[in-house]
């Protein structure tokens, strides 16, 4: 990952959604249901919806295409403590 972060212009996007077989979510998945337990206890409005991520993105002269992976919210947020 890298800090620098560039905004482009692009007339379309292109999505395509693949799987994709994380491996920090399957090799935590213990921790992560610990620490969602713990932030459900205290927020019981949450919900462990699905999130698009993005997973590798090509630029070409006038469009954008990029790859989305799905995973539940939980997996998103996690953080050890």
């Amino acid at each position: 990952m890298t800090d620098a972060v560039r905004i482009l212009t692009v007339d379309r996007l292109e999505c395509g959604l693949v799987h994709y077989d994380w491996p920090f979510a399957r090799d935590s998945a213990n921790e992560i249901a610990e620490h969602w337990a713990r932030q459900t206890k205290l927020n019981p409005a949450l919900f462990d919806g699905a999130v698009l991520l993005a997973n590798g993105a090509r630029t070409r002269m006038d469009a954008r295409d990029q790859r989305v992976l799905e995973l539940d919210f939980s997996r998103c947020d996690f953080h050890s403590s």
